[in-house]
C-alpha cells in the first residue's frame, strides 16, 4: 500500500533512472521493496520520501550514494516533518559543500572532519569510497558536540552553513539519528530481497 499515485510514481522514476547511475528498468522492483517497507515502517510518507528524493538525487549520484541510500537519507529527512521542497535543497546544499570541502582541503575539510571524529585525511577517504558513512559520522558527531553542552548552531555556523532551513534541516536529522540508522539498514535489505524486523524480502 502506497499513497503515490500511479501517474506520479511513473514520472519520478522515469526522472531518477536517468539521475541515478546504479537505477535502471530492471530494479525498479528493488526501488518499490524499499520505498514501501520505509514508508510502512518509518514516520514518513512514501510520497514525501519520493519528493525528496528526486530533490537530492542529482547531487547524491555525484557524490557516490546509492538509490537505497538516497532512500534513506530521503526517509530521515521526511521524518523531521519540515517541508519536502526545503529539506531537500538544503540537504542537496550541505553535500556541495562537503564535497567542495574534500576538494579543496583546508581548513574547511578540517573543521568537518573534526566534526566526523576524524583527521582531515580519514574523512576526504572515506567521502569517496563510502560518502554515506561519511555523511551520518558528521551528522553524528553534531548530535555529539550538542550533547556535550557545545553549540550545534556555532559549529554549523563556522562551517559556512547560515541559511536557516539548512541548519534546520541538519538540526533536524540530528535529532532522528535513530531513525536514520534505521533507514539505512531498512531500504539496503528491502532492496536486497532480504527480510528483517521491519519486513519479509520482496
Amino acid at each position: 500500500a502506497t499513497n503515490i499515485e500511479t501517474q506520479d510514481a511513473a514520472q519520478n522514476l522515469g526522472q531518477l533512472i536517468n539521475i541515478m547511475s546504479d537505477l535502471d528498468e530492471g530494479n525498479v522492483d528493488n526501488f518499490a521493496d524499499s520505498l514501501v517497507r520505509l514508508g510502512n515502517n518509518m514516520p514518513a510518507l512514501e510520497s514525501d520520501i519520493m519528493n525528496i528524493t528526486t530533490r537530492i538525487a542529482s547531487q547524491s549520484d555525484i557524490i557516490g550514494l546509492t538509490t537505497p541510500q538516497v532512500l534513506a537519507w530521503s526517509t530521515a529527512i521526511a521524518s523531521t516533518g519540515q517541508k519536502s521542497e526545503a529539506a531537500g535543497t538544503a540537504i542537496a546544499k550541505t553535500m556541495t559543500q562537503i564535497e567542495s570541502a574534500v576538494a579543496g582541503g583546508g581548513e574547511e575539510l578540517e573543521t568537518f572532519a573534526e566534526v566526523a571524529g576524524m583527521t582531515a585525511s580519514q574523512f576526504a577517504e572515506t567521502w569517496e569510497s563510502d560518502p554515506n558513512t561519511a555523511l551520518r559520522e558528521f551528522i553524528a558527531g553534531l548530535v555529539a558536540i550538542d550533547d556535550s553542552g557545545d553549540s550545534m548552531i556555532l559549529k554549523l555556523e563556522e562551517l559556512g552553513i547560515t541559511g536557516v532551513r539548512q541548519k534546520q534541516t541538519i538540526e533536524g536529522l540530528a535529532q532522528t539519528l535513530d531513525v536514520l540508522d534505521d533507514a539505512i539498514q531498512m531500504s539496503q535489505d528491502a532492496w536486497d530481497g532480504v527480510s528483517d524486523k521491519w519486513g519479509a524480502a520482496g
